[in-house]
């Protein structure tokens, strides 16, 4: 790889880690790649559905 080649951030990820992104993206109706943009807060995947629910 060189120095300059751009990584997608879903290649740091465990598969673990993508697939809960992908069930909280279904439940949350919110895209994939839209909560790969958001900044991580520490909230688990439970936690960061009721939040969006209550919105």
């Amino acid at each position: 790889m060189e120095i300059n080649e751009r990584q997608p951030f879903e290649s740091f990820l465990s598969p673990r880690q993508l697939t809960e992104l992908k069930i909280l993206s279904i439940k949350t109706n919110i895209a994939f790649h839209e909560l790969l943009a958001m900044p991580s807060n520490n909230l688990t995947s439970r936690e960061t559905e009721q939040y969006y629910r209550t919105k």
